[in-house]
């Protein structure tokens, strides 16, 4: 039996399978174990030059496990894995390589004390300027593993009065094969937020106040301080269109020095219908013109998110900024099928059974990062899109990010050659999912990166391109085996190009 549609989309095209099920009850305790068996017979196993290129047959096991619980005032979901990788010509060694993300939301006070958490274990690529492989591999691989904790009160005061104080804490560690030029220290970030904002009916107001540090181990004149201060003033000129004001000083330590500067700007709110909106916030700081702007549309079947800003920061790609767009297909599809089923709690396994059900991509691709010695000013544009149709699924992803030293605006750069690490980065990524029957997909993957030096290491490029193909078959409600053909290629000034082609089969089985 089909789920009733909204009022209004009655000819909306019919939508795929696992759309037309009712949503399923709600549970305050859900666990999903699953396991997966892989085996992928590459002519490269280490991606290295193509004359040093070894063949080898990787077999890879990943036990998988994803629960969460949600009561009255505790939230707690987790996702944690393992994959365990054997080369069986020992052309690399073999490595057990874990994942793992755990998210808590508390309301510790009804309606005032609030506590956030959440722990990540995370691999990403040792060197930045290496080759990420798009398979199963021990090659350039590095743990991150960061805790952050949240506490915040969070309270309306009166209908057009709320105030906001959180204290926001972020520990970052990392182990593994660090590049040469790597600092290889580990960090920590906290951000103090206290804010007074009365609703634009049609004048309102807002004051906040926002200290911001980063300080890594052993040395404690590499991070950055921030206190800033800001006073805002907004005007609604309709239902719409709020317009405001920026005004206020921030003082910023960083190498060394200490100043303080005056900051002023324009903000921007702009939402014409509940499926369209636009904001905006341009201000002159101490180090220039910063900004952070997010435009949102989304229908019953389509999605994009794009987000450009200018910012300082002490630590690359930190969970405490706002970076891009949406960072997952899971973000997307849950903004698509808001029209649909407009409780999050019935989106929500909806969104996880339609990408496990098709094997679609956890994460978009996004920039590596590039750890640093020094804070860097990080200007960036992404966009993330996705389209849900009767047979197709389809996301692009596209980005853009410039790393450069922070310095005031009337100063230049003074750091070590040796310790530079600015750099530009580009990438786009397309995945277009298939449904050819009721229970096979075909899948194609193409995905193109690009990582540039700036400053003293102009000239130092790296570039890769992906290309994956695969057919995804449902053996059983529970059990889908997929086999597939990628191609890589690598190039770069500081290595030897590199390319590999592979071929690979993999069972899934949900319990």
């Amino acid at each position: 039996m089909a789920a009733p549609l909204p009022a209004g989309a009655a000819s909306a095209p019919q939508l795929p399978p696992i759309l037309r099920m009712p949503p399923p009850a709600e549970a305050n305790w859900r666990m999903r174990p699953e396991v997966a068996l892989s085996v992928t017979a590459t002519d490269n196993s280490a991606y290295a030059a193509v004359e040093d290129g070894r063949s080898d047959v990787i077999v890879g096991l990943a036990p998988r496990l994803r629960f969460y619980n949600r009561g009255a005032r505790v939230n707690f979901q987790g996702d944690v894995s393992a994959t365990a990788l054997h080369y069986t010509r020992s052309t690399q060694s073999n490595k057990v390589l874990p994942q793992a993300d755990f998210a808590l939301q508390a309301n510790v006070v009804e309606g005032w004390a609030h506590l956030d958490g959440r722990a990540r274990v995370d691999q990403g690529a040792s060197d930045p300027y290496g080759p990420r492989s798009e398979g199963p591999t021990s090659v350039n691989k590095l743990t991150t593993r960061s805790l952050r904790l949240s506490p915040y009160i969070e309270r309306r005061l009166s209908a057009d009065l709320a105030f906001l104080a959180r204290s926001d804490h972020l520990w970052t560690r990392r182990n593994g094969e660090f590049a040469a030029t790597d600092p290889r220290r580990d960090a920590y970030e906290e951000q103090q937020t206290v804010r007074l904002e009365r609703d634009p009916l049609p004048f309102g107001w807002s004051g906040e106040y926002v200290r911001q540090e980063t300080r890594f181990s052993g040395d404690s004149t590499a991070g950055l301080r921030l206190q800033t201060a800001r006073a805002t003033v907004d005007y609604a000129l309709d239902t719409q269109l709020v317009l405001g004001l920026v005004g206020g000083w921030e003082r910023a330590r960083f190498q060394n020095d200490e100043e303080s500067d005056p900051l002023y700007g324009i903000r921007g709110r702009w939402q014409p219908t509940e499926r369209t909106a636009l904001s905006a916030l341009v201000e002159r700081r101490f180090f220039g013109t910063g900004w952070n702007a997010l435009a949102s549309h989304r229908t019953p079947f389509l999605v994009f998110q794009v987000r450009s800003f200018r910012q300082p920061v002490g630590l690359p790609n930190s969970d405490l900024l706002p970076l891009g767009a949406a960072s997952s297909v899971a973000e997307l599809l849950d903004a698509i099928l808001t029209t649909r089923y407009p409780d999050p709690l019935a989106r929500e396994p909806i969104v996880r059974e339609l990408i496990d059900e098709l094997g679609l991509p956890e994460v978009l691709p996004g920039p590596t990062t590039v750890y640093s010695d020094y804070p860097q000013v990080q200007t960036g544009t992404s966009l993330g899109a996705a389209f849900l149709g009767r047979r197709t699924i389809a996301s692009v992803s596209l980005y853009e990010r410039r790393y450069r030293q922070l310095t005031r605006s009337d100063t230049g750069p003074s750091i070590d050659p040796l310790l530079a690490s600015d750099n530009k980065q580009r990438g786009a990524s397309v995945e277009v999912t298939r449904r050819l029957t009721e229970l096979t997909a075909l899948n194609l993957l193409l995905r193109s990166t690009r990582i540039e030096g700036l400053g003293v290491r102009e000239g130092e490029a790296a570039r890769e391109k992906t290309a994956r193909l695969s057919l995804v078959r449902a053996l059983s409600p529970k059990t889908a085996a997929s086999i597939g053909v990628r191609r890589q290629l690598f190039d770069s000034t500081g290595s030897r190009d590199a390319q590999e082609t592979a071929v690979f089969a993999a069972l899934v089985h949900r319990f």
